[in-house]
């Protein structure tokens, strides 16, 4: 009966020890990683990055950041790809939607699968809206003036009849042009 007992504990520890197919890789195998911060977030763009301290079981032979607008995004979706082996490594996000919600995490792939850093959400920034135009009194334009997101900037004192028709931004310069009725009849420009 002893006998027995034991021969039945010890079919059942080999049963329980055997991997079956389908079994997933235990995560000790797979990379370790960190997801980097963003910045330089922009209305369609962002870097971002992550750093890879360990290769798990063999060499990482892709790394990048994966994004989506619903949580846990992975590589089947979008992704960037930068590269092998361990360290930190930057990633641009581009092509994405002004004010909207997106969620991101570095993964790192080896032989056994691929692991994913800390997801990170964020919001991208909404666009400026500049408007060029003039204020009047009476029906007469009386100050040139270019409004950023409806606050306006006055380019002239109001002394005589002007009017603001175009503006340009590039980067954090914004232009301006139109024209102020003195006794010149002066056209202006405006940074």
């Amino acid at each position: 009966m002893r006998f027995h007992l034991l021969l039945t504990a010890i079919c059942l520890l080999f049963y329980a020890c055997k991997k079956e197919a389908g079994t997933p890789t235990p995560t000790a195998n797979l990379p370790v990683l960190s997801t980097t911060t963003v910045s330089q977030l922009g209305t369609t763009s962002v870097k971002t990055g992550g750093n890879i301290t360990a290769s798990g079981n063999g060499t990482v032979t892709a790394r990048g950041v994966c994004w989506g607008t619903a949580a846990a995004p992975t590589i089947v979706g979008n992704h960037t790809t930068e590269g092998t082996g361990v360290g930190s490594f930057e990633s641009t996000i581009s092509g994405l939607t002004p004010a909207n919600t997106y969620y991101l995490r570095a993964y790192a792939s080896n032989q056994d699968g691929t692991a994913y850093g800390s997801e990170i959400s964020f919001t991208t920034l909404t666009p400026d809206v500049y408007v060029a135009g003039y204020e009047a009194t009476g029906g007469a334009a009386i100050s040139a003036v270019i409004w950023k997101n409806g606050v306006p900037t006055r380019l002239t004192n109001g002394d005589f009849e002007a009017q603001a028709y175009a503006v340009y931004v590039s980067g954090n310069d914004v232009y301006a042009a139109g024209y102020e009725k003195n006794e010149k009849n002066k056209r202006f420009s405006y940074r």
